[in-house]
């Protein structure tokens, strides 16, 4: 979970000037994307349209690890439910 969460959002920075010591995570690069694009009468580049194509394709593999976790998850609760011992829950 950690290294997925780690791909998906960067969290040690710890101050602004802290951006340049970190690599920011997929939601950073979406985010800026869609600022870069959103205004009163917004302009969809070209150089837009291929850097939302290539997010996409970077989606779906961080996407089908989510859908794995999920599994891994499942089994996990299972070995300890039946074991005697909490488990997690999906959302």
């Amino acid at each position: 979970l950690k290294v997925w969460d780690a791909k998906m959002a960067q969290r040690l920075s710890k101050a602004y000037d802290d951006v340049e010591n970190f690599e920011n995570g997929f939601t950073a690069h979406y985010l800026t994307l869609i600022n870069q694009t959103d205004s009163g009468i917004p302009k969809i580049t070209k150089g837009a349209k291929q850097k939302a194509a290539a997010l996409d394709a970077q989606w779906e593999a961080l996407n089908a690890e989510a859908t794995a976790l999920k599994s891994a998850i499942k089994t996990f609760n299972s070995a300890c439910f039946n074991a005697g011992v909490g488990i997690l829950t999906l959302q």
